[in-house]
């Protein structure tokens, strides 16, 4: 059996595996080589489990980011930093934030140290430029970088700020 084949059979196996187009299965497992069907399995067990936790832990996430969101004194942008927010998904929770409170939003997860790495989004009907608009804070930030509507940056949380 071909190994794209035994990926293929082996998705009907697993419980809440979301159907797949013929499109996406083929970009998606063109270039993997499995070996067995046994293979494919567990590598698609692995991948939904993977990706149960990363849903879990954006939920999560979002509802941190909404809960600081809501009792924020900021009614132009949504501002959130957390240690408990998890740098794989300030993207994501960015994401939904802008979209949920139609405004800019920048999420941040906070290290042991007080580095802050954060992620910033802006709804998909602005006209705003995260760029533009991190650079007018490039005094306090460490870095930042990104395009008009997506940009990460990063910053110290107990610097001195002037």
């Amino acid at each position: 059996m071909a190994n794209s084949t035994a990926f293929l059979l082996c998705l009907g196996r697993v419980p809440g595996c979301p159907r797949l187009t013929t499109e996406t299965w083929v970009l998606g497992t063109a270039p993997y080589s499995y070996g067995s069907e046994e293979n494919a399995f567990d590598l698609v067990c692995a991948a939904i489990a993977k990706n149960q936790v990363r849903v879990q832990t954006q939920s999560f996430g979002e509802d941190v980011a909404r809960k600081q969101v809501s009792e924020g004194l900021n009614q132009n942008a949504c501002f959130c930093a957390e240690q408990s927010l998890h740098r794989g998904v300030i993207g994501l929770i960015a994401t939904k934030m802008s979209q949920e409170f139609s405004k800019p939003a920048f999420i941040g997860s906070v290290g042991e140290s007080g580095q802050i790495v954060g992620s910033a989004r802006i709804p998909s009907e602005s006209n705003l430029n995260l760029v533009e608009i991190l650079a007018s804070a490039k005094g306090i930030l460490k870095k930042y970088g990104g395009h008009r509507a997506a940009a990460g940056f990063e910053l110290e949380m107990y610097r001195d700020w002037e």
